[in-house]
């Protein structure tokens, strides 16, 4: 009596199939993955300038005049290329960097305080990337 033992030719061929569908399925799912993560650290570039804008509002209940006077200075890293600062009444803090997808994308965030009598009450987010790109906390 003789057995079949191993796989057949289709059974190779329907998995190999099945594998390469998987496969046309996860890579832009990665690719997208990986463009938010990025995009991420250009966030948070610009949460270290919010708190201590934040803390020097509550202290002195006026946004600082310059980056200096703020306690922060401008970082680069592989996705940030700069990090600015306006020192007119509106407090505006500027990200800007750059995303490696197919080609090399320039990116910009800016990052607006609303401020009450005695506290930065929220941040607006406005950025030159598309939404899908931004973490929760900065779609709005």
């Amino acid at each position: 009596m003789n057995t079949q033992k191993g796989f057949t030719l289709i059974e190779l061929m329907i998995v190999v199939a099945i594998i390469g569908i998987l496969s046309a399925v996860a890579l832009p799912a990665y690719q997208d993955y990986m463009n938010r993560a990025k995009a991420s650290e250009i966030v948070l570039a610009g949460d270290t300038p919010k708190s201590l804008i934040t803390e020097f509002y509550q202290v002195r209940h006026a946004l600082p005049s310059n980056m200096i006077q703020g306690g922060f200075t401008s970082r680069t890293s592989q996705y940030v290329t700069a990090i600015s600062y306006s020192g007119s009444a509106a407090g505006i803090v500027s990200v800007a960097g750059r995303i490696i997808t197919s080609g090399s994308a320039t990116v910009g965030l800016t990052l607006t305080p609303a401020t009450n009598a005695n506290t930065v009450r929220a941040w607006t987010c406005a950025a030159t990337l598309g939404t899908n790109f931004l973490p929760a906390s900065c779609r709005g």
